[in-house]
């Protein structure tokens, strides 16, 4: 879990030490204060996208059209970019899949992509 990345060492030490049993104690809190910010940052960046999402209930018919047509814009590009990505992926399959000796990967040619 990503609090557990930056979590530090486990403190070493003899064991009836009072500074490491206190350096436990700090330890654990470091991963647990560690563990807030993760999910505070979570919180944030989720509320963040909430907020930036328009209200479409207050648009115009006018105002609520333009959206529309943005939207079915941005939808047609994204689209179109996938089914190139697509694209090259076939070419490249289709390349590893072709006699090696044939095949322009293993003879040290670069990739047209």
């Amino acid at each position: 879990s990503p609090p557990q990345r930056g979590a530090p060492p486990r403190p070493k030490g003899s064991r009836n030490s009072k500074r490491l049993e206190t350096l436990k104690g700090s330890s654990k809190i470091v991963t647990q204060k560690t563990g807030h910010v993760v999910v505070s940052a979570k919180s944030g960046v989720k509320a963040k996208k909430r907020a930036e999402q328009p209200d479409f209930t207050k648009l115009t018919a006018l105002q609520g059209k333009r959206a529309e047509m943005e939207i079915q814009v941005r939808l047609l590009e994204l689209e179109t970019e996938v089914e190139h990505t697509r694209n090259q992926l076939g070419e490249i399959r289709r390349l590893g899949y072709s006699d090696a000796s044939k095949s322009p990967m293993s003879s040290g040619k670069t990739s047209p992509f």
